[in-house]
This record gives structure tokens, sequence and C-alpha cells, in this order.
């Protein structure tokens, strides 16, 4: 089964001028152990994508399943459910100004059932330190550069083991080496628990990590331009 799948989703807004039309009947759908990437030009519709895949906005009924569920008609209790399945990484790295590194990737595990204070402080130091930041623990965002910000935003992601993660330029404030270090633990997220990855990037030095690239320009997906083919 499908963790994200998407069918003849269209999707608006009323703006000052009346309606406006941003996504025009996309199909889309993302397996377990796949890394989706989405390119496109600004403005293209890519950040409304991933609200409504990520259920930050309510899309119509019948046009988004989660985990097989219909998220247009399901109540508050299972969208709760299956925001607890779905982590995401946003281009600002959104951490709690109060609390040091290591705190900050151990609350995306204290909602978990299988939540454990002891082993919630092994797990995070372990991801801290698979991004590159284990001598970052006791320090506060505000003593991060950005692109180190961004490095804790996706342990936190990644730490939960979610079945979906949902990415929105994820290396846009890194440099080539930290890049490469984050891609590779969503990597290796996809292939050791299965998660399936719905990315959208400008970045070129990541796209080798996708197993399918889609491009979506006025509202609508097609094939990236150009011959592209998945990496073994």
């Amino acid at each position: 089964m499908n963790v994200l799948a998407i069918s003849g989703l269209s999707y608006g807004f009323r703006g000052p001028q009346g309606e406006v039309s941003v996504l025009h009947g996309l199909d889309l759908a993302v397996a377990p152990e796949e890394i989706v990437i989405v390119t496109g030009p600004s403005g293209s519709g890519k950040s409304t994508l991933l609200s409504l895949a990520g259920l930050l906005r309510r899309p119509p009924p019948g046009t988004v399943h989660l985990f097989g569920v219909d998220v247009g008609t399901a109540g508050e209790a299972a969208l709760g459910a299956l925001r607890g399945r779905m982590r995401f990484v946003f281009q600002k790295s959104y951490l709690v100004a109060g609390l040091t590194v290591l705190e900050n990737v151990i609350a995306s595990l204290v909602a978990l059932p299988e939540t454990n204070r002891r082993f919630d402080d092994i797990r995070a130091r372990r991801m801290l330190e698979n991004v590159g930041l284990a001598d970052k623990v006791g320090a506060y965002p505000h003593q991060l550069s950005g692109g180190q910000q961004q490095r804790v935003a996706v342990a936190r992601a990644l730490v939960a083991l979610p079945e979906l993660l949902i990415v929105d330029e994820p290396t846009a404030a890194l440099d080539r080496e930290a890049a490469r270090i984050v891609v590779d633990q969503i990597r290796l997220l996809t292939q050791t628990m299965g998660c399936g990855v719905l990315m959208t990037t400008h970045d070129d030095r990541i796209m080798d990590v996708a197993t399918r690239r889609l491009h979506l320009a006025d509202g609508r997906l097609s094939q990236p331009p150009g011959e592209w083919h998945a990496p073994c």
C-alpha cells in the first residue's frame, strides 16, 4: 500500500480578484522506500502540495489518501493518528528557542507510544551524531548557524522513524558536505525503515537520492525536462 496517494487533486483559494486556482488535477503516489522529488519554479504550487499531503490544509474528499485513509473525510481523531505517523522538514528549522539541541530532538519522541526517557536520550544523541552535531547537544538554537539549525530539524524528524517524511527544500542553507550528510540520512531511513519521502528542492547536488522525479509548473505535474534515470 502506498503511504501517500493523490488522485485528481485540484485546489485553489478566493483572492481579491476572485477564485485563484493553484493545483490542477494532480495524480501522485509515494510508496514505502521511495523518495519522490518534486521540482518546479517558485509559485508553481509546491508548498501547497506539501501542505495538503501533510494535513496542514484539508484537501477535497477523495483526493488525498494517507496510509489508505481518505483525509478529506477523516475525523479529528483519525487525523491526529495520521499525523503521528509522519514528520516534516521545512525550509525554516522551527526549533524551540528555550530548549537545547538535544531537547529539541527528544521532543519529537515524547508522544510516541514506545517513549522512554532514557532510551529517548540515547536515540536522540545517536541521531545528532549521524548528522554531525554530536558536539552541539547542549547548545541552544541561537548559538547555531542556520545550517546547523536545519540539521537539528532533520534529526528531529528522522529520530521518530516516520512512515512518511515530507521535506521542503532541506538543503537550501547547507554547504555541500552538510547537504550530503542530510540526504544520506534521509535515504538511510527509507532503506532501513521503509519510509516514503516526498521532497521539494531546487538543489541539483542532491537529485541522485531520488527514486523518481516530477516537475510541477502552473499547478500541473509532469516528468522533468530532459532525460532522467533513477539511480541504481
